[in-house]
């Protein structure tokens, strides 16, 4: 009779360190938390946690967007200054209401999307180059609309409650955000399209050998960029009462660190 050894698993100690590797991001968060809330006596205050939710869900907003793009092997340059031109076209919408505001702001994040989608994966450009070239594109046609300026949005619409209400006691953007990552969470985890991008991520050549949509995948993303970055750029608006032509400068690398 053979007798069955149980092997002993991993001690407590390296199961700890394992689990906080994981979460280091989580703890290196709470760590800037706790030093705020000992060092600033508001950090903690009511206002000062809705003032940043409101104000960073723009930036929550490209990174989401960004982190897709990443995931699927590329990068896209383009999230700043896309709002920017999408704050501007929304801008200009205001007068007619809340959704043309809206509709305008996510068109013309539309548009940049499928622009880099496009370059990225029907001229086979490096991301790099081409999504350079949206920004350049993106800001120069903010630039053109508001004819150097910033554009003062509508307060005879409701418009500007998509940046400045609240809801059930927290800021509007904060649930758009909010609403936004749920997304984000069901697209990749519960998805082909999501199981696809971290395919075409881990190895893009592997990818396409297995016969996996590769160009359709990558283009989606860049138009899901796109989309969340005129999203921003429609809060950009609402929130501050104008277009911001120039605005949005940076806004990349955040995405990217995020």
């Amino acid at each position: 009779m053979s007798v069955v050894t149980a092997t002993p698993g991993p001690p407590p100690r390296r199961l700890r360190l394992a689990w906080a590797a994981r979460q280091r991001v989580v703890i290196a968060l709470a760590l800037l938390i706790l030093f705020g809330a000992l060092r600033y006596d508001h950090f903690l205050g009511a206002y000062n946690v809705l003032s940043v939710l409101r104000y960073n869900s723009m930036f929550a907003l490209t990174s989401l967007g960004m982190c897709f793009v990443i995931m699927g092997a590329g990068i896209d340059l383009s999230v700043g200054t896309t709002a920017a031109f999408a704050s501007v076209v929304s801008a200009l919408l205001s007068p007619y209401g809340l959704f043309p505001g809206l509709l305008g702001g996510l068109g013309a994040g539309l548009a940049v999307g499928l622009i880099n989608g496009f370059m990225v994966t029907r001229m086979n450009i490096q991301p790099f180059i081409a999504t350079l070239s949206g920004m350049l594109a993106a800001s120069g046609s903010g630039l053109l609309l508001a004819h150097n300026q910033s554009v003062s949005v509508s307060y005879d619409t409701d418009f500007t409650w998509l940046g400045q209400g609240d809801l059930l006691g927290f800021p509007v953007p904060a649930w758009i955000a909010a609403a936004a990552y749920v997304y984000g969470s069901v697209l990749l985890n519960y998805t082909s399209f999501g199981r696809y991008v971290l395919s075409i991520g881990g190895n893009e050549e592997a990818a396409r050998l297995m016969g996996l949509p590769v160009d359709r995948v990558k283009f989606m993303t860049y138009v899901q960029s796109g989309v969340f970055a005129g999203l921003a750029g429609v809060i950009l608006a609402a929130q501050f009462g104008a277009g911001q032509p120039a605005e949005g400068v940076g806004w990349e690398l955040f995405s990217i660190a995020a």
